[in-house]
């Protein structure tokens, strides 16, 4: 089984959902912050890099708004 501690966790939690969600063809991460799907992007490791990205902005405490706007959108992509 792999462990699924994160770090200062004494044990894993009972459910961890993937963050990343395909929609028509698209691929969108979801945050807390929003509770909205942030994207689109064209694959599903550009959706995952991006969101490395955003969580490095929210964790240096950049505003949402800020840290977005640092993503890369791929509005004509398609299913």
């Amino acid at each position: 089984m792999v462990n699924r501690t994160r770090k200062g966790e004494s044990e894993a939690p009972r459910f961890r959902s993937d963050r990343t969600i395909a929609i028509n063809g698209r691929w969108f991460f979801q945050v807390r912050e929003t509770m909205k799907p942030v994207g689109p992007f064209l694959t599903k490791g550009e959706a995952l890099k991006n969101m490395t990205t955003y969580i490095g902005f929210m964790r240096a405490a950049v505003p949402f708004e800020r840290a977005v706007k640092q993503l890369t959108f791929h509005d004509d992509a398609v299913a």
